[in-house]
């Protein structure tokens, strides 16, 4: 009764926000109104549950939020605040524009708030650290099998880079961008992150401690791809260890949640400068305000393009064109050099930015841009409320099976930091294109491991018929 009662409220909110939007497009009392709801649902009501009793930390619902909020709370409220960015200009940005910024923002919310909340309970299998534990086959076969998928996955990344080492160091502000033609490799430079996760997982299944060895290898692994570029691997794969560690060794406590977002967002930005400035030196007093400037437009640039998206709308909707990017861009292009153009970040750049394309460089409309370019405000709702609600399924479901227990809990460590970040940072059909560079070589890792423990299994059985037979 109390969920109907939340979903029936929701829905009224989002019926009479769109009346005021549709009455007072242009008020700034309206825009005051509408950041209001967006602070109350954005950082008040997850706060709210944070503070409860037997609070899940790591709830999806709270993971998404916490980062929503940093790309559709506190930076539009900076641009409103300090004008015009890299991307936004003054002849493109006014009290209109905000005013549909944040209707937009507080639809997406509504709508996630409805998915999330329409399925009934919780997680039942949280913290429960004494079933955490694998036989010895178990844990050699999987530590053994992850040691050669992060060597694997280095000598990938090697290869990515080798032929443009130089170029690398004298373009640090480039090394961002994905290299054409080494599709395979990348795919296969995702068997790191995977292998890094598994080695954790099968290491610490019985001694449930950390051992400096093991944090040593895997700070210098997230620190190299820090520096190359890729933030986005670097915090799924952080993500997803402190998802294993909070429901399989020990409660992680605010403190040191709020202590670990400070610095991960420190880093992030150092490095997003370090990038934008080309070298350290350059981060200096005189250059702090632009620089930062630059970062945050760095970090959040699809908070910006999705103004881009609702001030200059484009005249046709795509109706859904851009949702096959999860099926074209696992077509080699080897095999189909004319493959249809699919993904949102390509669509929507060659139509904005025509000139950008031909250099390599794509950007995105982010989680309500894709779908708006898409359907309008109907897809944002749509695709928002699918989102809530396929967290809140693998929330419920994969924390408590029992059958291959461990793969499941693998798939929701990895898959939930890659939907929440991705979707956020991106767009929901990205995010399930990144799904898939973590959840094959997953899949590959848990069948690898039963291949070897049935034949470590046939062996010992037939060592014990010999025993047996006197041979």
């Amino acid at each position: 009764m109390k969920r109907l009662t939340l979903l029936t409220f929701l829905l009224l909110l989002l019926i009479i926000n769109h009346i005021f939007y549709n009455l007072f497009p242009e008020e700034k009392g309206l825009l005051y109104y509408f950041i209001g709801f967006s602070f109350v649902f954005q950082i008040l009501v997850p706060l709210f549950k944070i503070i409860q009793k037997r609070s899940d930390l790591f709830d999806p619902f709270i993971l998404f939020l916490f980062l929503f909020q940093f790309f559709y709370f506190v930076h539009p409220i900076q641009i409103i605040l300090n004008g015009p960015t890299v991307w936004i200009t003054k002849n493109i940005f006014d009290v209109k524009i905000a005013v549909k910024m944040f209707h937009y923002i507080n639809v997406a919310l509504i709508a996630f708030y409805l998915g999330y909340f329409s399925l009934k309970g919780e997680a039942k299998r949280k913290n429960n650290f004494e079933e955490f534990s694998l036989n010895r086959n178990e844990i050699i076969t999987g530590k053994f099998i992850s040691i050669i998928f992060v060597i694997i996955g280095f000598f990938a990344f090697f290869l990515i880079i080798k032929d443009n080492f130089v170029f690398y160091i004298s373009h640090l502000e480039l090394r961002a961008l994905s290299i054409r033609g080494h599709g395979i490799l990348v795919f296969l430079a995702h068997l790191t992150p995977v292998g890094i996760f598994g080695y954790f997982y099968f290491s610490m299944s019985r001694e449930k401690k950390l051992k400096p060895g093991l944090m040593l290898l895997t700070s210098l692994f997230l620190l190299l791809y820090l520096f190359e570029g890729s933030r986005g691997r670097v915090f799924i794969t952080t993500l997803a260890l402190l998802l294993f560690y909070n429901y399989k060794i020990r409660n992680i406590k605010i403190k040191n949640i709020l202590a670990f977002s400070l610095i991960t967002f420190l880093l992030f930005w150092m490095f997003a400068g370090f990038r934008a400035s080309g070298n350290f030196d350059d981060m200096n007093k005189e250059r702090s305000r632009p620089l930062i400037n630059e970062m945050i437009t760095k970090m959040f640039y699809s908070t910006e393009h999705f103004v881009i998206t609702i001030s200059e709308p484009p005249e046709k909707k795509l109706y859904g064109k851009s949702y096959l990017e999860p099926v074209f861009v696992w077509m080699p292009g080897i095999f189909w050099e004319k493959k249809p153009v699919a993904g949102i970040g390509t669509i929507y750049t060659n139509h904005y930015f025509p000139g950008k394309k031909a250099g390599g460089v794509s950007f995105g409309p982010g989680i309500i841009g894709g779908p708006l370019m898409n359907f309008g405000p109907a897809g944002i709702v749509l695709e928002l409320f699918l989102l809530g609600l396929l967290l809140k399924f693998i929330y419920i479901r994969f924390l408590k099976r029992e059958k291959n227990r461990y793969l499941s809990e693998m798939f929701y460590f990895l898959s939930l930091p890659v939907i929440v970040f991705i979707s956020v940072s991106r767009t929901i059909t990205t995010s399930f294109t990144m799904l898939l560079f973590f959840l094959i070589p997953l899949v590959l890792l848990f069948l690898s491991c039963k291949i070897f423990l049935f034949i470590i299994q046939k062996r010992t059985q037939i060592q014990e018929i010999s025993d047996k037979n006197g041979i």
